[in-house]
């Protein structure tokens, strides 16, 4: 598995704002918690990314990702509700 790496100043909007950490998604996708993975709705605007679709804590996460040889790039996570009522019971 590649590592997963992300940006200090976006991990912390992300945790200021929804309250988890993108080590959090982070540990979530090594441990299990990866649901799916889509393509983006905008791939021209969005080249080469992907949404992992991650489960924490009773929570659906959209997390955007971009892939370079070495590393997985986390690039900003949210909860959603469309994925929670599509995944989660």
């Amino acid at each position: 598995m590649k590592q997963h790496i992300w940006s200090p100043t976006k991990n912390q909007e992300v945790q200021d704002e929804h309250g988890v950490s993108l080590a959090d998604i982070s540990q979530a996708i090594q441990t299990g918690g990866l649901r799916d993975i889509l393509a983006t709705h905008r791939p021209d605007k969005y080249a080469g990314q992907r949404l992992f679709i991650v489960e924490l804590r009773g929570e659906m996460y959209v997390v955007p990702t971009r892939e370079t040889e070495t590393h997985l790039v986390l690039i900003t996570a949210w909860a959603s509700r469309k994925f929670r009522k599509r995944y989660l019971p």
